[in-house]
């Protein structure tokens, strides 16, 4: 997952998943060029077969102290 920023300024942003299989790494940073790479995982041990859906939530703090949540959707099946 690759993300942008809109400004001169930095910004440090961290990752919430909202389940136990989906993760990213790393969890935290700072984007201090124009954009940063986060990788996104899933761990399908102990589900059952079937359809999942849920997000990753990338949390920015900007230099003024504003904070911004986008949700990325994430879907997995388990065959």
């Amino acid at each position: 997952l690759t993300f942008w920023k809109n400004s001169q300024a930095s910004r440090s942003w961290t990752t919430t998943a909202r389940v136990p299989w989906l993760s990213a790494s790393p969890s935290s940073g700072s984007l201090t060029t124009e954009r940063d790479q986060v990788h996104v995982m899933v761990n399908p041990a102990g589900l059952a077969p079937g359809a999942y859906s849920s997000s990753l939530i990338i949390t920015t703090t900007g230099a003024d102290g504003t904070i911004r949540k986008t949700a990325v959707p994430v879907s997995l099946t388990v065959t």
